[in-house]
C-alpha cells in the first residue's frame, strides 16, 4: 500500500511548456511519483484539482536534471493530463501502488 508525504506546494505554473515549479523540502530523482491536490476533490468544488504524474523531467535554472535536494526549487514537466494549479500542495508517493 502506498502513502504520500508533504513535501512542498506549485508555485509557478508554465502552461506554454507543460511544467510547473516547485520548492521541495526532500530529495527528488527522475521516476519519483508526486501527488497535486488543491482544495475538495471529493466535494467537487470549483477549483479543486488531484492529479498524480511521475517525474519524467526536471530542471533548475533551465539545465536538465536527474535530482534536486531540499530547498531546491525545480521545474517539472507534466506530460499529460491537467496541469496542477498554483499553490496546490504536493506530496511524494511512499511505498509501493499495490
Amino acid at each position: 500500500m502506498s502513502s504520500f508525504m508533504p513535501i512542498g506546494k506549485v508555485t509557478h505554473v508554465f502552461a506554454p511548456v507543460r511544467c510547473v515549479a516547485i520548492r521541495t523540502s526532500v530529495v527528488l530523482v527522475a521516476g519519483d511519483v508526486l501527488r497535486y491536490e488543491k482544495g475538495d476533490r471529493e466535494r467537487e468544488l470549483p477549483g479543486s484539482h488531484l492529479s498524480d504524474h511521475a517525474i519524467c523531467s526536471m530542471q533548475i535554472d533551465h539545465r536538465n536534471i536527474d535530482g534536486c535536494l531540499p530547498g531546491d526549487e525545480v521545474a517539472i514537466r507534466i506530460p499529460a493530463g491537467d496541469l496542477p494549479p498554483n499553490n496546490s500542495h504536493v506530496f511524494l508517493r511512499i511505498g509501493s501502488s499495490e
